[in-house]
């Protein structure tokens, strides 16, 4: 049994049931607050799909220290791993996609199990160890998040909004009782509420997106594009292109696909801030 996502999967969501409904009756919470959840939502999960797959994961582009750092700090808030395990798993994934033994999550093995119950027990050793990010390991901000990476998740997943919080409420109010309760409720919306949701958007990359919507690309595994799954994973809903191309930087190819950290690349490459956009010509994917 992997405790830590025993902690991280089950008793987090039992204490926020049993703590939101408490404090929203007893204290109430803010415009404020709920902006700090939709704010942060926002960073870490564009931070998982934009940093943690799409930049280490797949090396599907390039991007300078300031992109990169701001990525890997909000991509740790997301408490997913570190960048080593979490783009070990996802190579994984992509080299034995659907194989009941060699891919991590295989959808084969059932939607639940794809979703977060691979996360709950070893499957074995093979999978398990960090493997094939020989590359990864030549960047020390990546190695150093991995050693320290305990403390750092708590760190950006707790300390975060509860330091914006305390701010915010000393900025607004000037009184220390003030951003004390700011910071609490922060700390419930933006720390607690947030990871939780973040969670099952991601999980359901590999969940929901093999089982739900179409498959022009490619066949031969489980993967399917869905606008629905886009909107659900925040852009990561082109599967089946996805796993047919998995070195473009793109996740729907289409204009009007909804795919935010597409769009945050094309523009941050606009400014210099990310380069070496990777795309699969057009005539490859005809």
């Amino acid at each position: 049994i992997v405790w830590k996502s025993v902690i991280g999967l089950l008793i987090l969501p039992l204490i926020a049931v049993i703590v939101v409904p408490w404090y929203a009756y007893s204290v109430g919470f803010t415009k404020a607050d709920y902006m700090c959840l939709l704010i942060l939502y926002i960073l870490t999960g564009i931070s998982i799909t934009m940093g943690y797959h799409r930049l280490w994961s797949h090396k599907t582009y390039k991007a300078n220290k300031l992109v990169s750092y701001v990525l890997m700090i909000f991509g740790t808030a997301a408490l997913q791993n570190s960048i080593l395990q979490w783009a070990s798993d996802h190579r994984k994934h992509h080299k034995d996609v659907d194989d009941p033994i060699k891919d991590p999550y295989a959808a084969t093995r059932g939607f639940w199990y794809s979703h977060f119950g691979w996360l709950m027990t070893y499957n074995n050793h093979d999978v398990q160890e960090i493997r094939g990010v020989n590359d990864l390991l030549k960047d020390k901000a990546v190695v150093f998040q991995h050693k320290h990476y305990f403390i750092l998740a708590i760190l950006s997943c707790l300390g975060i909004p509860a330091l914006c919080g305390f701010i915010f409420g000393l900025l607004s109010t000037h009184t220390m009782v003030a951003a004390w309760s700011y910071a609490l409720s922060f700390l419930i919306l933006g720390g607690l509420v947030r990871v939780i949701l973040v969670h099952h958007a991601t999980f359901c990359i590999n969940s929901l997106a093999h089982i739900l919507g179409r498959q022009p690309y490619n066949t031969k595994n489980t993967a399917r594009d869905s606008f629905i799954t886009a909107l659900v994973t925040g852009g990561e809903g082109y599967h089946n292109y996805h796993h047919a191309f998995a070195g473009d930087y793109r996740n729907g190819i289409r204009f009007f696909d909804f795919d935010p950290s597409k769009w945050l690349i094309a523009l941050f490459a606009k400014f210099g801030w990310c380069y070496d956009l990777k795309r699969t010509p057009k005539h490859l994917i005809e």
